[in-house]
């Protein structure tokens, strides 16, 4: 038999029961509390970063910061709206959002100098109610939320092809004015920001004419500033001679690295556009080492490599060129001559007829001047170093060879410029079809244009090198189209 419980007993039971109550009923106040704090937070932190997104997109569509700024702040709104969960802004949602220039340490920087970015950056503060909290006098707490996210600058290198194939009319017009017309377009494009953005220009055929990446290229922003020297070198291209397309790859990476200069640290999202009408037909040698036997040709003191460039000139090699740079956008033709032969002390044979130089050389060397392989098992296309046989010039059963010996230098240069771990260039490809006149060593290569591009269709797409893409146009018709789909993508890339 239990013993009676005594009135101070169920006195002190009175008094734990509702201790214990009050105490359940803070722990429960606290999680609603805390649950309603993290709902608020969860939600506005996802305001904030939809907000940021959405305005550098608008930064990558259109340079406008104040457009930007305004689109961040609609975003901002639409994703908290006013009052979720009696959440109240502390500030207004206009001095939330900001959009600034920045330079390559992440200060300041001017338009059109030294700004490499433009920097979204947003930072949000709501008083969140309290509940049960209350009856401990906390009647809110502040919550806040902030995100950045930024719109790289670009320098862009456009490589044009101006090969005597893109003489040939497409409607009535030659497809060398339509690529005139459509490249001076891509300059005013929209998604490009001059206040941060650097445009540069190679233009080729059997050389190469370079102009350094401006920043002026449109004035104002979204028109072409046709004043700029981009534009008015492009106005000035003519279309004649060969495709070398390595040496032209090679100018744009050599334009890219001049622009940052050696071993900085690159500020900008590296990007080479190519376009191109047809398959490579020459690349530039040192011929030094492949003189043949009793030859009286011998190097220059100025020119110890015999750096030369060889032409080809359907259906054989026609001459082995100087590769000195163009000196004005004019592209000469380097199956015409015009083109001096390389520096020899005037005692090749090719000085006196351009056709001689297979009199003068061995045959073709297993690599181009800039060290990028043309033979061997690991190149695009299997193939070996082409001979020049007794008192002939290059035959026509050369052909094949002598357009593998070509795409292997430009497969193997593109590659070169991916894999530079500091530059990290994403190649961009444009063929263009139709000028080829049913020559089947003109027309364009898309294998090889998507390999360079290590685009996903790409047969040997890698994924941990920079990612470019591959354009179709069917004709010059169809480039202004293509031109403005590049310059899609790379914005899309832009806002991720």
């Amino acid at each position: 038999m239990r013993p009676k419980k005594t009135p101070r007993q169920k006195g002190f039971a009175v008094v734990l029961t509702t201790l214990s109550l009050f105490a359940t009923l803070l722990v429960a106040g606290l999680g609603f509390d805390v649950s309603t704090i993290y709902l608020i937070r969860s939600k506005l932190q996802g305001a904030t970063d939809a907000a940021a997104l959405a305005a550098v997109r608008s930064l990558a569509a259109n340079g406008n910061m104040t457009s930007a700024q305004t689109v961040g702040e609609e975003f901002l709104t639409a994703n908290f709206p006013t009052g979720y969960w009696g959440a109240q802004t502390l500030s207004p949602v206009s001095s939330a959002v900001s959009v600034s220039r920045i330079n390559s340490t992440g200060g300041a920087g001017t338009a059109g100098t030294t700004a490499t970015a433009k920097l979204v950056t947003i930072n949000v503060g709501v008083s969140a109610p309290l509940y049960f909290l209350r009856m401990l006098g906390q009647t809110s707490v502040n919550v806040y939320a902030s995100a950045q996210a930024k719109r790289e600058g670009l320098l862009i290198m456009l490589v044009l092809d101006g090969s005597g194939s893109m003489t040939n009319l497409i409607a009535g017009t030659p497809a060398c004015t339509y690529a005139i017309n459509d490249a001076e377009a891509f300059l005013g494009n929209s998604q490009f920001d001059p206040d941060i953005d650097r445009i540069g220009l190679v233009e080729f055929s059997g050389q190469v004419y370079t102009v350094a990446p401006i920043a002026n290229f449109q004035s104002p922003a979204g028109t072409v500033n046709t004043t700029s020297t981009v534009y008015t070198a492009i106005s000035g291209f003519q279309c004649a001679g060969n495709t070398n397309t390595v040496d032209a790859m090679q100018a744009a990476y050599t334009a890219m690295s001049n622009f940052y200069g050696a071993g900085v640290t690159p500020t900008r999202a590296n990007v080479v556009i190519l376009m191109t009408d047809g398959a490579p037909n020459g690349f530039s040698s040192s011929w030094v080492n492949y003189i043949k036997a009793g030859s009286t040709c011998g190097a220059a003191a100025s020119n110890t490599n015999m750096t030369g460039f060889i032409a080809r000139e359907t259906p054989t090699e026609s001459g082995i060129f100087s590769s000195a740079a163009a000196t004005s956008p004019a592209m000469q033709n380097s199956g015409t001559g015009s083109i001096p032969v390389i520096a020899d002390n005037t005692k090749c044979k090719m000085d006196t007829n351009y056709y001689n130089y297979y009199q003068d050389f061995s045959q073709v060397p297993p690599t181009d001047f800039w060290g990028d392989q043309m033979t061997g098992g690991s190149t695009y296309k299997p193939s070996t170093s082409l001979l020049f046989s007794g008192n002939n010039p290059g035959q026509a059963s050369d052909e094949q060879q002598f357009l593998q010996l070509s795409s292997n230098a430009a497969d193997a240069r593109a590659t070169a410029m991916r894999t530079d771990s500091l530059l990290r260039i994403s190649i961009y490809t444009i063929e263009l079809d139709g000028n080829s006149n049913g020559n089947i060593y003109d027309i364009a290569d898309p294998t090889l244009l998507q390999r360079m591009a290590n685009a996903p269709t790409s047969p040997v797409y890698n994924p941990a090198q920079p990612v470019g893409a591959y354009f179709d146009a069917q004709n010059a018709t169809y480039l202004g189209a293509e031109f403005s789909a590049v310059a899609s993508d790379i914005s899309a890339r832009l806002s991720k």
